[in-house]
């Protein structure tokens, strides 16, 4: 259900991935349109993604990005085109250090990477992704992995069902599952609602006043913490039911069939 009468926000927070790009990670010219029309009205329009810096900038050149951007889970802000923070939230080495090791303690296999600025650190055995062109990977040993900050945790295992990684006692670690073998994490603190609480301050507006959008675990917190949250058809059971409407899916740009109406009557009454 797509509603055309709600009130113009003054943010608006979108994930990315099956949300604001479809499945095949391209984005329509509809939506780019819908975008610069965001602009135009001078709201701010935060990407809020689950990637980390050095898997989001290859995709600067192909949004019409002005506003800050959400990476890592909520760990990170910064502002397009730029590796400085705007603020973050990363875990630290005794915390990287201790989470490795009680996940290790109950699933043997595990191997992990980290997200450290736009590089990512891995052990011997972890698999990067492949998708990713022109990616700065570094294998390292697991002391020199913790020996600084990080961004991300990323977990897998060629073998353990992984859905239980967030029950490991004490992680102190949220966790979003990729799939059954494959997860990543941030500190407990951290999300995208978060990140977006940081930044409604930033911009002196209230939670009630954010839109946002989303279709997955990690979009969950966000779409319940702003004042009017909205899933895409495509999302996960969670999101949905964390959502207070549905619009339609990223194959069918969702988003900005969901804005269109609202833009234009925006429009109108500021003509007016």
């Amino acid at each position: 259900m797509i509603v055309t009468d709600s009130p113009w926000p003054k943010m608006i927070v979108s994930d990315l991935d099956a949300t604001l790009l479809r499945s095949d990670f391209t984005i329509s010219n509809d939506t780019l349109a819908v975008l610069s029309r965001v602009h135009e009205l001078n709201i701010p329009f935060v990407i809020a993604t689950g990637r980390a810096l050095g898997t989001w900038q290859p995709m600067i050149q192909r949004l019409p990005v002005r506003d800050p951007v959400i990476t890592a889970n909520g760990a990170l802000i910064t502002k397009p085109g730029s590796y400085d923070p705007l603020a973050e939230w990363p875990l630290s080495p005794s915390d990287l250090a201790d989470a490795i090791g009680r996940l290790r303690a109950t699933h043997g296999d595990v191997t992990c990477g980290v997200e450290r600025g736009i590089e990512l650190l891995h052990e011997p055995g972890y698999r990067p992704a492949t998708w990713v062109p022109n990616r700065i990977t570094r294998q390292v040993s697991t002391r020199e992995l913790v020996a600084e900050p990080a961004h991300l945790l990323r977990i897998q295992s060629r073998t353990t069902d992984l859905t239980t990684v967030a029950t490991v006692n004490d992680l102190r670690l949220s966790v979003t599952l990729s799939s059954a073998t494959s997860a990543e994490a941030v500190a407990d603190t951290v999300s995208k609602a978060t990140a977006a609480a940081w930044l409604t301050h930033h911009y002196g507006i209230a939670a009630t006043e954010v839109l946002a959008f989303g279709d997955f675990t990690n979009d969950v917190a966000l779409l319940k913490w702003a004042g009017h949250g909205v899933a895409v058809g495509n999302a996960c059971d969670d999101a949905i039911t964390a959502a207070d409407e549905v619009t339609a899916s990223c194959d069918d740009d969702g988003v900005a069939r969901y804005l269109r109406p609202i833009i234009e009557r925006t429009a109108d009454d500021r003509r007016n």
